[in-house]
C-alpha cells in the first residue's frame, strides 16, 4: 500500500498565520509543522514568489546530524499575515487546455515540450498529444537535431491567429 505524502502548504500557512514572530527560519518551520526540509523549502519558495514572504537571509551552513552533510537555514520575513490564507486557494487556469497550449506555441514559435508544459500549466503527455495532432494536420514540425536528453525542438509552421484551429485527430490522407 502506497502512502500519500503529507501536503505541506496547508500546515505551513497555518503555522505562519499563527506565528507571533515577524521572521521564521526553515529549521523552525520544519520543527513546528513536522514537514521535512525539502518539502518545506519548496513551499516557502512558492510563498516568496507569490509575495507572502520575503527572503531576508539565505542562511548559514550548519552540520546535519546525518553524517555531517551541510544544509542552509534560510530566514524569511512574513510580508502580510492576513493575505497568507489566499495561498491555499486554487488559481484558476484561464481557458481550456488546448487554448492555453496554442497560445503558448504562438508566443514561442520554436519550442521544447517542457516550454509549453510550463507556460500552459499542463502535463507533458497532454502537450505531446496535441503536438502530434498539430503535426498530422501540418501545423507543426520537428526542427533541428538534438539529443534525447535535451528534448526535441518543434516549430509552429502554420499560425491561423489567436483562436485555436479546429483540427481532426486523424486527418484523411490526400491520395489525389
Amino acid at each position: 500500500m502506497m502512502i500519500k505524502p503529507k501536503p505541506a502548504l496547508k500546515p505551513i500557512v497555518e503555522f505562519l498565520t499563527t506565528c507571533r514572530k515577524k521572521t521564521v527560519t526553515l529549521k523552525i518551520t520544519c520543527y513546528k509543522t513536522g514537514i521535512d526540509s525539502k518539502a518545506a523549502l519548496r513551499v516557502m519558495r512558492k510563498l516568496t514568489k507569490e509575495g507572502h514572504l520575503k527572503l531576508v537571509e539565505e542562511g548559514k551552513l550548519f552540520n546535519n546530524k546525518k553524517g555531517g552533510v551541510h544544509s542552509k537555514n534560510p530566514t524569511w520575513k512574513i510580508a502580510d499575515r492576513k493575505a497568507l490564507p489566499l495561498a491555499l486557494e486554487r488559481k484558476n487556469k484561464t481557458g481550456p487546455v488546448r487554448d492555453r497550449m496554442w497560445k503558448a506555441m504562438r508566443i514561442k514559435r520554436i519550442f521544447l515540450l517542457k516550454d509549453i508544459t510550463k507556460l500552459a500549466d499542463v502535463k507533458e503527455a497532454t502537450v505531446m498529444n496535441y503536438i502530434k495532432i498539430l503535426e498530422r494536420n501540418k501545423y507543426a514540425r520537428k526542427v533541428g537535431k538534438r539529443s534525447q536528453r535535451q528534448g526535441q525542438n518543434w516549430q509552429l509552421i502554420r499560425n491561423d491567429g489567436p483562436k485555436r484551429p479546429a483540427l481532426k485527430e486523424y486527418p484523411e490522407a490526400n491520395n489525389g
